[in-house]
This record gives structure tokens, C-alpha cells and sequence, in this order.
């Protein structure tokens, strides 16, 4: 879990990695969404640290600025990965930049 007032930068976000996502979560509320790694990449270019990541994030319910991430690798066997998610957190696009 990458905080936004963490001392270190955390890992690069990369093209192609394990991971299917990342949570996103607001330490002033409790909301959390995930996002698909490829949105990732889409919203933040290949290289950004995932403290920067959470530095950047604004919650869409309070708007506080208290973003924490963490990766989200599913760990299914490959047979069973096409069933339904029974995650209560919905899953967002990118993020539209203005």
C-alpha cells in the first residue's frame, strides 16, 4: 500500500506487469474504487511512481486529498478467472483530466 504522505516513491508503473489493477482509497472517508491496469497506464505515463499516483488522487465522494493505493492481482486459477467479480467496489475508467 503506497500512501500519499509516504517517505518513498514507491515502484514505476510499467506497460506490462502481474497486476490487474489498483484500489483506490480515501483515508478521510473510507471510498474505494479499483481501476484496471491498463486505465492506469492510460491515466499516469509508464514511469510515474505509485506515490505520485496517490498525491494526485482526489476522492470523488468528499474530495479530500488523502489517496492511498495498492495493487490488485487476481489470483484465481486461469480457469476459474472468466467467472464474475463478487467485489463490493466498483471497477472506474480512466480519469478524465481537465
Amino acid at each position: 500500500m503506497m500512501d500519499f504522505d509516504s517517505r518513498e516513491r514507491g515502484y514505476p508503473i510499467e506497460a506490462t506487469s502481474g497486476v490487474e489493477g489498483i484500489y483506490l482509497y480515501c483515508r478521510a472517508c473510507k471510498h474505494t474504487v479499483r481501476m484496471r491496469w491498463a486505465d492506469v497506464v492510460a491515466t499516469w505515463a509508464v514511469g510515474t511512481y505509485t506515490r505520485d499516483i496517490a498525491r494526485s488522487l482526489k476522492c470523488s465522494k468528499c474530495g479530500a486529498r488523502q489517496g492511498s493505493i495498492q495493487s490488485w492481482v487476481d489470483s484465481r486459477p486461469r480457469h476459474a478467472r472468466h467467472l464474475p467479480d463478487t467485489e463490493p467496489y466498483p471497477i472506474i475508467g480512466p480519469v478524465i483530466r481537465s
